[in-house]
């Protein structure tokens, strides 16, 4: 295991981009928050729980917002595993905990904790003895709901909110999970609405059915399919995207052991609700039973994503059948047209080329001799014209042309 925690803190520091600014030290001092409370179900002589959270901001293509030396200083003060460096480096969500108590020569790491959710990326250390927590948050650049400073704001009201449970390893991880179960019904709201609305254009889902049975009129607006199915495509990964996270967010919730082991000789807290953990109990039980909830939620709305893409794809079809008909019809009545153009042409070409040879001054009807000496002069005109054309023809329709393509 030693090797691997080496080799994971020497790949770490190798490849991870670290912000070269000489102020970057004021970010690890301005941005902590902390929480400081004794629990009251806790042994009053155990010194106050408290923690400690350093938020380091990245930078979409990875750079963290902190000198390397200062986030060593960081790592190392809090004793965490070094092996989570290698989990840091992951695009991978879920969660991890190395609960140990070992040593790398002269160096001791805590139980250390790896939480990566659609939001953010934990890492925390827990002191048993002194019942501290104290860890690394680095926000996501944004999570389709708000960006890292709002992200960061929303999780640190949400901490507060649960300071009661200030003296517990689980605490960042439930916040996670209540953070996680924001950001999934957020993004099952947009994706309602965004359903809703090619639904209102198809014509087809419950409301519209509803409508249309109660006399309403309705006309499928074809000019908007083409964008309206590229975004329904993307709710249909969006959703996909929602159901990965409540798997996730289902791990993030699995802590009712974590709770009764806390509990200790006092479960009926637990089942009174009397205390933090009794009120954490109910609000997990609650949050997640939200959540398969919103598991079911989930998968109505990939269906009707899924039969709006079909019924656009439908829709498309019906009308582009229906402009080649109208192609087809139109090509027809121009080839009768073209017909009547013909027999018309058939008609009377012979009549009036007769006609305008026999007015030609060289044929002198009232002669003896109709040909002339000179109408040799006719002919001499209009062979060669006729030849020039034939081969102007030829040569443009066996590839000469002016304009040159390049293969």
């Amino acid at each position: 295991m030693d090797s691997l925690r080496q080799q994971a803190k020497d790949k770490f520091f190798s490849e991870q981009k670290f912000s070269l600014q000489s102020g970057t030290h004021h970010v690890a001092r301005s941005l902590i928050h902390r929480v400081t409370r004794t629990s009251p179900e806790l042994d009053s002589q155990k010194p106050a729980a408290g923690l400690l959270l350093v938020r380091i901001n990245r930078h979409p293509y990875g750079e963290l917002q902190i000198t390397q030396d200062i986030f060593l200083d960081l790592f190392t003060a809090f004793k965490l595993e070094p092996y989570v460096l290698h989990m840091l480096q992951r695009e991978s969500y879920g969660l991890m905990d190395f609960q140990s108590e070992s040593s790398i020569g002269s160096e001791k790491f805590l139980d250390t904790f790896n939480l990566k959710s659609i939001s953010v990326c934990l890492i925390w250390s827990y002191n048993h003895s002194s019942r501290w927590t104290r860890g690394i948050l680095i926000p996501r650049h944004s999570d389709s709901v708000g960006d890292s400073c709002e992200i960061f704001r929303t999780f640190a009201k949400t901490l507060e909110l649960q300071r009661d449970l200030v003296a517990h390893p689980w605490l960042l991880r439930f916040v996670a999970l209540l953070e996680t179960h924001r950001w999934i019904e957020s993004i099952l709201t947009n994706e309602l609405q965004t359903i809703r609305q090619a639904e209102s254009q198809t014509g087809y889902g419950c409301w519209e059915s509803w409508n249309r049975g109660h006399g309403k009129t309705w006309k499928p607006q074809l000019g908007n399919f083409a964008e309206m199915s590229q975004i329904v495509g993307f709710s249909t990964a969006a959703l996909a995207n929602v159901l990965r996270h409540i798997e996730i967010a289902d791990e993030f919730g699995d802590i009712a052991p974590l709770l009764t082991e806390a509990a200790g000789r006092s479960c009926a807290l637990i089942r009174e609700g009397g205390s933090g953990l009794g009120k954490a109990a109910e609000a997990l039980k609650l949050v997640r039973k939200q959540v398969a909830a919103r598991e079911k939620d989930t998968r109505y709305l990939q269906e009707r994503a899924r039969n709006q893409l079909s019924v656009m794809f439908n829709l498309i079809n019906q009308n582009d059948a229906t402009t080649s008909l109208q192609i087809a019809s139109s090509a027809k009545d121009n080839s009768a047209s073209m017909k009547v153009v013909a027999l018309m042409t058939i008609f009377f070409l012979p009549r009036t080329f007769f006609a305008t040879l026999f007015a030609v001054p060289t044929l002198t009807w009232s002669e003896d001799v109709v040909v002339s000496s000179r109408f040799w002069i006719y002919w001499a005109f209009t062979l060669p014209c006729t030849l020039l054309l034939v081969a102007l023809y030829k040569g443009w329709g066996w590839g000469w042309c002016p304009i040159q393509y390049v293969s």
